[in-house]
């Protein structure tokens, strides 16, 4: 699987294939003024736990599951040290971990919090509805079923501080940079490494972009699983300044 990256487009959040639809409202409860505002907290979109429901058991009310979990947010607004602190399904742990990831805090309400403020949690909800359950099964009486590719959730753009160096005229242009990197079943990119580049200036800004997104994993047979060779394509548009 190959993709492409133009860093002028900023964070993507990408929920693909038709599995990726109808996520329900996060549950939050009031928000006090002495910890930090979410600007976006999205719920598990279903193509992040779909391999969890079986369409010929599942309860009469639609309701699959709660998981609890933990973070912390750190000066930028992103959050860190997730952990699953009470579960009543442990398959949608993982896609409770990894929707948080994702969360995004005001970075300014963030600094005129205390270390202890910034310490919180969050009590996921899953759902499911009728017409939801028809869409798994129609998914697994067609070739493949339930199995897919991993699929990106967010992509970090390259900082201007890591690349700023490279820039040596105020002509605008574009440089390339074609990584090739393996996502772990947790959706982790890892081993990254450069496959080609216009100038390997950029390749260090590169990588360390990659190494912040973060992905849904492949499944196969219900499980997800990690997923080797996965390329991307990052274009760095410069000059003009």
């Amino acid at each position: 699987m190959s993709s492409k990256f133009k860093t002028r487009a900023g964070s993507v959040l990408s929920f693909l294939l038709v599995l990726l639809i109808g996520a329900m409202p996060a549950q939050a409860g009031a928000v006090d003024d002495k910890k930090p505002v979410p600007i976006s907290r999205q719920a598990p979109p279903l193509g992040l736990y779909y391999y969890c429901i079986d369409p010929d058991n599942y309860p009469e009310d639609g309701f699959i599951g709660t998981v609890t979990v933990s973070y912390k947010v750190n000066t930028v607004g992103r959050t860190e040290n997730i952990e699953v602190q009470s579960s009543t399904n442990p398959c949608l742990d993982l896609s409770a971990v990894t929707i948080t990831k994702v969360w995004v805090y005001d970075y300014m309400s963030v600094r005129k919090s205390s270390l202890r403020d910034r310490k919180l949690t969050a009590a996921l909800e899953y759902w499911i509805s009728e017409e939801t359950i028809h869409q798994i099964r129609e998914l697994m009486a067609q070739e493949g079923g339930l199995d897919r590719d991993t699929q990106p959730l967010l992509r970090v753009p390259p900082r201007l501080p890591d690349f700023q160096h490279c820039i040596s005229s105020s002509a605008i242009r574009t440089e390339r940079v074609v990584l090739e990197f393996d996502v772990t079943a947790d959706g982790v990119p890892i081993n990254v490494k450069t496959v080609d580049a216009t100038r390997s200036c950029y390749r260090k800004a590169a990588r360390i972009s990659v190494e912040q997104w973060i992905y849904a994993p492949k499944i196969v047979d219900r499980q997800p699983v990690a997923r080797e060779g996965v390329r991307a394509t990052i274009e760095f548009q410069v000059g003009g300044g």
